[in-house]
């Protein structure tokens, strides 16, 4: 009786125990499938951030570049202006200076 008792005791843990190994190994398993995934999203996600911070530094550049294109027509156009109004000005000069010699 004690040994048939022993003999189950035996089994039982030893079931127990294999039930343990196998949970283990299963949760080893899935620990490993969700680290992997989890790995896989990371990159994806590490991608897309790439990508996007790669747009946004284009299209800082671009609007830099527009900005300094802009900044440079009205330089342009401000040095025609004064050009201009210098030209106005030895002109009314000029127009002065024959009329005050017309007189006289």
């Amino acid at each position: 009786l004690a040994a048939d008792f022993l003999t189950r005791w035996t089994e039982q843990i030893s079931a127990v125990s294999l039930k343990g190994m196998q949970t283990q190994r299963r949760t080893k398993e899935l620990s490993g499938r969700i680290e992997t995934a989890l790995r896989k999203e990371a990159a994806k996600y590490r991608t897309v951030a790439q990508a996007a911070y790669a747009d946004i530094a284009a299209d800082r550049a671009a609007e830099a570049a527009i900005r300094r294109a802009d900044e440079a027509q009205q330089r342009q156009e401000a040095r025609e202006a004064a050009r201009q109004k210098d030209l106005d000005q030895a002109a009314r000069r000029e127009k002065d200076k024959k009329t005050k010699e017309g007189e006289k």
